[in-house]
């Protein structure tokens, strides 16, 4: 049988942007999907700013460090064909009208998704090594017995995408412990682009990916 064209089998987390910090900042959402950082003050106004306009936060330009081994998959979980072939998919143009059991199958995916991203949000911290992010993430998803969908994408070698600072997405976790305002972006799936700073929440438009400078809000 074939790995799911829909990829409602696959094991990826949604992604969420964080800021690695040690500031008490509070998180709100818009309709249109962008988050808004609420400052506290007397007045308790809320403030909307520019990403790029943000004077106080400045962060260090990453460079690779040391790449650890894959974690195994245990054999009793059904592993994509690009994983077996080594051949990434061609997905098409067309959309697929998915039926009520295929529906059913992204609901489940989304949900693990959900739960994957807040976790490995959670988790975040300074001194906390992008591997030990992999790691989490790697374990939580074969715990729900899925497979965890960038590794052996395109051979790919780890089970998330972590992208720090200046790396814009497709970042191989590492060795290199993270820093207090770093911004870490975590990517399980190609739709599901997480970037955080650690310490405070805010989240990417979903067409961050080909305008990620002109949309990002804070």
């Amino acid at each position: 049988s074939s790995w799911p064209r829909d990829r409602s089998q696959h094991g990826g987390a949604i992604g969420v942007p964080l800021l690695v910090r040690g500031g008490c900042q509070r998180i709100l959402s818009s309709p249109l999907n962008h988050i808004y950082l609420h400052k506290r003050s007397g007045s308790q106004q809320r403030r909307h700013f520019f990403f790029w306009r943000q004077r106080d936060i400045s962060h260090s330009v990453v460079s690779p460090a040391a790449v650890s081994p894959a974690h195994p998959v245990p054999k009793r979980i059904k592993k994509p064909d690009y994983v077996t072939t080594g051949i990434v998919p061609d997905w098409g143009d067309s959309i697929e009208v998915k039926d009520e059991d295929q529906i059913q199958g992204l609901r489940e995916a989304c949900r693990l998704a959900r739960h994957v991203l807040l976790l490995a949000g959670k988790s975040l911290k300074v001194d906390m090594t992008t591997e030990e992010i992999d790691a989490l993430v790697h374990w939580e998803i074969i715990r729900h017995d899925a497979y965890p969908s960038p590794l052996g994408y395109g051979r790919f070698p780890k089970s998330v995408c972590t992208s720090v600072n200046n790396v814009l997405c497709h970042g191989i976790p590492d060795s290199r412990p993270l820093q207090d305002g770093d911004i870490i972006n975590i990517d399980v799936t190609k739709p599901a682009i997480s970037v955080k700073p650690v310490g405070v929440v805010f989240l990417l438009p979903r067409r961050a990916s080909s305008s990620l400078c002109d949309s990002v809000w804070v």
